[in-house]
């Protein structure tokens, strides 16, 4: 659901109605969540061409993050640290971005 609601609030037209209603209901709730690492992964895809936004990703972001009912869930030291550890632990993870 992360890309579809960050197409919407790009003005994606490519989404299907029930997905762009769902997502309006949402952002009229104030519960539409943008995870905290979100911003992190966007600017690495468009540091190594995978994403193109067009303008300044920072500007981009600035922007998608501004628009009304959109929130940034926090991300909880605990979680942070043990995602490392698990990173360290499992060898068949890779992390692609």
């Amino acid at each position: 659901m992360r890309w579809c609601a960050w197409s919407w609030a790009t003005g994606d037209g490519r989404l299907r109605l029930a997905v762009r209603r769902r997502i309006e209901s949402a952002a009229q709730e104030q519960q539409l969540w943008v995870s905290a690492i979100t911003p992190w992964e966007i600017g690495m895809l468009v540091a190594k061409g995978r994403l193109v936004l067009g303008r300044d990703v920072m500007d981009w972001l600035q922007a998608a993050l501004s628009l009304p009912g959109i929130r940034v869930a926090p991300l909880e030291p605990a979680l942070a640290v043990a995602s490392h550890a698990c990173l360290e632990s499992c060898t068949a993870i890779q992390l692609t971005v």
